[in-house]
């Protein structure tokens, strides 16, 4: 609820303005001039830089920035990682504008910085997740922005082989997880055959 309130913050101060005016209630326009999608956002993702949340709040604070894009997908609340292309295909040109948006007002470098400076884990993984959502169908500008950071502001790749090692340690434990499954199945399988020879 509340990335749509964030997302669609200045239509609202407009019907609130309109209202006013209808009613005949003066209402200064000066009031709302902090009150738009771009600062709002700014803000919070300069308070996400901040490192003065707990890290439940923080990943909550990853969760919702990401989510000022997937909210734009009426047919999944799941990732955007997690989308195929039919699964969002009808609101690409809406999820476009919403990575644009974000890409404009400087997502990107804040989303790699906070990369190089963050080594908990959990937080890297959210803040991945929110990359993937810019990086949604080859977009254009978020590519730019993440290529022109790499190339003048990551020289040594700490963001690569961040995400290097979160892969590897990831695929570790899915290569641990199949074979403890596949040795569970063999054991049954064995079973199984054992009662069927003994009938």
């Amino acid at each position: 609820m509340l990335v749509l309130w964030v997302t669609n913050i200045d239509l609202r101060i407009n019907n609130i303005m309109a209202n006013a005016a209808r009613g005949g209630q003066r209402s200064s326009e000066t009031a709302f001039a902090n009150v738009s999608y771009n600062p709002i956002v700014s803000s919070f993702m300069t308070l996400l830089d901040s490192k003065c949340l707990g890290k439940e709040l923080h990943i909550t604070g990853l969760t919702l920035l990401r989510k000022i894009v997937e909210v734009e997908n009426k047919e999944l609340v799941t990732p955007a990682a997690d989308w195929a292309g039919e699964d969002w295909a009808a609101y690409q040109k809406i999820i476009a504008a919403r990575q644009n948006s974000l890409v404009a007002i400087g997502c990107v470098e804040f989303l790699c910085k906070h990369l190089q400076d963050i080594d908990d884990d959990d937080v890297l993984e959210q803040t991945f997740l929110v990359c993937i959502t810019l990086l949604l169908g080859g977009n254009k500008k978020s590519q730019d922005a993440f290529f022109h950071y790499f190339q003048h502001q990551d020289q040594s790749n700490v963001i690569l082989m961040k995400l290097k090692r979160l892969l590897m340690e990831h695929f570790d434990l899915t290569k641990k997880f199949i074979g403890e499954k596949n040795a569970k199945l063999a054991m049954i399988y064995k079973v199984n055959q054992r009662e069927a020879h003994k009938k």
